[in-house]
């Protein structure tokens, strides 16, 4: 998917990011297959990074910025603080304690990764499992 963005006489983009093919139907004189016409650039789309247990968007969430040429998008993250921490972990005790039924006692709170974790891991071998609370354990689903 070739996407371009406009930019002002300074290369700082405007807009959001538009098809090559509709800008091709929008703009049919200009040459969209040898070059990039003057006022666009090149852009690329970069995936929202994968977050950890105690971050957050910034705002804006992202940005576009030019980089190496071509105009990407820039996204901003930033670490919850303590207070907001505390409170993301209050929330999830919270909905713990509220389930019905009952989340299984086996289980603790992972402060690292602020969810509730089993005493054992979920296998790995592709199978589908549930958890057995009278025997702490993974039982298979067949």
């Amino acid at each position: 998917m070739d996407l371009f963005i406009q930019v002002n006489d300074s290369n700082v983009p405007q807009n959001d990011p538009c098809l090559k093919e509709n800008l091709k139907q929008a703009f049919p004189s200009l040459d969209w297959e040898s070059s990039v016409p003057s006022g666009w650039m090149k852009f690329e789309r970069i995936d929202s990074p994968a977050f950890s247990a105690y971050q957050k968007y910034d705002s804006p969430q992202v940005t576009y910025e030019v980089i190496d040429g071509v105009v990407k998008d820039v996204w901003h993250i930033v670490n919850m603080t303590d207070d907001e921490k505390k409170t993301k972990q209050d929330r999830i005790k919270a909905d713990w304690a509220a389930l019905d039924p009952a989340g299984p006692a086996s289980w603790t709170f992972d402060e690292a990764t602020c969810s509730y974790q089993p005493p054992v891991a979920y296998p790995s071998d592709g199978k589908n499992y549930e958890w057995d609370e009278s025997s702490t354990s993974w039982q298979e689903i067949t």
